[in-house]
């Protein structure tokens, strides 16, 4: 005897007879798509409400900004473990970049440097060199922009370059 699922049922081929057993539906094609966009959807809902949640190092970005001191993010960083992550420094310093909290981003960029050790704190000094050269020695200090970059002690830290400049003055031959 052959069985195959049909209607809910489980259907004999041969006899006509509805028996007993497990209950088998087939879904025509439009319900299972159905089914299925709703599926994703509120997969899609869950992993962005999931994305937007209030981690404690978010939370620690905003009272540091409240405050206007690095403290929180960096006990933040170290709770979690976080400290030998180049790329949780690289998000966390854009996101005080990304509201106009330069400052606090220059503040954290030292922080850093003092913990860890990465190209993303010479891209950072770079970044803030470059676009805020009239703050940056007084934020970062000389001897950090010129440790950082690698630059000779007789080198000035200067406006950001241009198209075929050098990022430093040379220094003036005798």
């Amino acid at each position: 005897m052959v069985v195959a699922p049909l209607c809910g049922k489980v259907r004999a081929r041969e006899t006509g007879e509805f028996t007993q057993g497990a209950r088998w539906e087939l879904v025509d094609m439009n319900t299972a798509l159905l089914l299925g966009t709703a599926v994703v959807i509120v997969l899609a809902v869950i992993a962005s409400l999931w994305g937007r949640r209030a981690t404690p190092l978010k939370k620690a970005i905003a009272q540091s900004i409240e405050i206007h001191n690095v403290a929180p993010i960096v006990e933040a960083m170290r709770e979690l473990k976080f400290v030998d992550s180049a790329s949780t420094w690289h998000k966390t310093l854009g996101s005080l970049w990304l509201v106009y909290e330069r400052e606090l981003a220059a503040k954290l960029l030292i922080e850093a440097a003092s913990m860890h050790t990465s190209d993303v704190i010479v891209t950072w000094t770079q970044r803030i060199v470059e676009v805020e050269p009239e703050h940056a020695l007084k934020w970062l200090g000389r001897e950090f922009i010129l440790e950082k970059l690698q630059l000779p002690d007789d080198a000035i830290p200067v406006a950001p370059p241009r198209k075929g400049q050098r990022a430093t003055k040379k220094p003036k031959k005798k």
